[in-house]
């Protein structure tokens, strides 16, 4: 087994557990803070496009999206994807 498939099989096993706890910091103060940091070095342009490499459960896809962004995630493991459309 490559490392490639070895990565995407440790995260498909891990994308449930995961994305509870993704869940749970979309859901707190958390994602606030997140978004004020996020906020002081996004561009005042009126689109912004960014491409979330590894996005995971979209975590932080989901906050630039919040933030009005037009964002693409990417991730190699099908369970974290799946995950992260639940979440959105």
């Amino acid at each position: 087994m490559d490392l490639q498939e070895r990565i995407n099989r440790y995260w498909s096993k891990r994308s449930d557990e995961f994305a509870d706890a993704r869940y749970q910091e979309f859901h707190s103060d958390k994602k606030i803070k997140w978004l004020d940091v996020i906020r002081r070095y996004i561009p005042k342009k009126k689109e912004i496009r960014a491409l979330d490499i590894g996005t995971g459960t979209g975590f932080f896809a989901f906050c630039l999206r919040d933030l009005g962004c037009k964002v693409t995630g990417i991730d190699a493991s099908d369970a974290m994807i799946e995950n992260a459309k639940k979440l959105s």
